[in-house]
């Protein structure tokens, strides 16, 4: 596999993220500037997750029986801009709502549909790692937020969007040019293949545990925008958030992997988790946006040891031919629990502040702590599950 390859992926991929960047973390400010109610807001952002569950796994079968991962994403991403654009005429709560449905339908495969296109490019090429290529997405998502939050303050919500599709387009050009489609499984996965995933108890706990960290830590996205505002903040420091978060991931995928292979990929599975509780604790406790920004750092930190062990596990887990349906399975696990968190967030927003909801996002981590302790292997820790 070509060098000239693997610089084209990773530009794909900070291409790709850097475009969501102009999307999902300023979707709180976009539903204010359209006079959305708390509810409205926890409707629309369950909206947009409850699609991910329901179609996720179904873009990774096609992707597997029929197509494959390159041309996967190249319709999701086409119809994808076409969508966001749509998100500058709409008005109406209803509007909105229908946008979020064609919208979802197609961005919710880009995500897991990359990922298992990665991990096959890893397989092939020795000396590549997950991490090496991930990192470029952080990097992406941090500088993209630190400028959309000064942007948007001076010139709208609603142009973000136009950089979204200028940024996707790019991405449409890098990936039409990549020759490589993914890797091709000796056989055609098969009903009876997801099955088998499905009836896998130690996965079942797994997405069990995947299902509650989103919920927490989807919903701590979601609803960030309040928390800030709660703590006397604007959108340029919400900005800011995203941009120390995504710094700090960044540079801890530099040690990711070392760290996998050092103490296992479940231990940092269980550890990325803890950090994560811990700091959604101290986002209820402090009641200042400063710090709220303060401890993103540990997100950042959470965030690449949760994503690059979780992702490993199951890689290490699922077998080549199903490894898109399971990545979308994961993927629809996560966006069950965002689905949840999002709508019961909105309503609870109503009752209690947004610094007490994050304390309920902390508590949903320990839960989660307590599943991924039960996954660690008893015996030898040198199998890496």
């Amino acid at each position: 596999m070509e060098k000239s390859f693997v610089t084209k992926l990773r530009f794909f991929m900070f291409l790709t993220s850097a475009s969501s960047a102009c999307f999902g973390p300023f979707l709180p400010v976009y539903y204010s500037s359209r006079k959305l109610t708390f509810a409205e807001m926890g409707i629309a952002f369950a909206i947009n997750s409850i699609i991910g569950v329901a179609i996720q796994p179904l873009w990774g079968y096609i992707s597997d029986k029929y197509l494959n991962k390159k041309k996967t994403l190249l319709i999701a991403l086409i119809f994808n801009m076409i969508a966001v654009l749509a998100f500058t005429k709409a008005g109406s709560f209803g509007v909105i709502l229908a946008l979020l449905i064609v919208n979802g339908t197609f961005m919710c495969g880009i995500g897991p549909i990359t990922d298992a296109y990665v991990f096959d490019v890893v397989d092939e090429k020795e000396g590549l790692s997950y991490s090496s290529f991930r990192f470029m997405s952080s990097a992406a998502w941090g500088v993209t937020n630190l400028i959309l939050g000064f942007f948007i303050r001076a010139y709208g919500i609603d142009e973000s969007f136009i950089i979204y599709d200028i940024l996707a387009a790019g991405a449409l050009i890098i990936l039409f040019n990549m020759k490589y489609e993914g890797k091709k499984a000796l056989k055609k996965v098969e009903i009876h293949d997801v099955k088998k995933v499905l009836k896998n108890g130690k996965l079942i706990l797994f997405f069990l545990t995947i299902f509650l960290m989103n919920a927490a830590f989807i919903g701590g996205v979601n609803y960030m925008n309040e928390l800030i505002k709660f703590t006397h903040g604007d959108v340029a420091k919400l900005g800011t958030v995203w941009f120390v978060t995504c710094t700090f991931e960044v540079a801890s995928f530099i040690i990711a992997s070392k760290l996998i292979r050092k103490i296992g990929m479940m231990k940092v599975y269980s550890i990325s988790i803890l950090v994560y509780g811990s700091k959604f604790i101290l986002d209820f406790v402090f009641k200042n946006a400063d710090y709220i920004i303060a401890v993103q750092v540990m997100e950042g930190i959470a965030f690449t040891l949760f994503i690059t062990s979780s992702l490993e596990y199951l890689n290490f887990r699922t077998e080549t031919k199903i490894r898109a349906t399971a990545m979308s399975i994961y993927a629809a696990a996560g966006g069950l629990g965002a689905f949840s968190a999002s709508l019961v967030g909105g309503f609870l927003l109503n009752m209690i502040n947004p610094s007490q909801l994050y304390l309920l996002f902390g508590l949903l981590c320990f839960i989660s702590f307590v599943g991924a302790v039960m996954l660690e292997p008893r015996r030898v820790l040198k199998e890496g599950l």
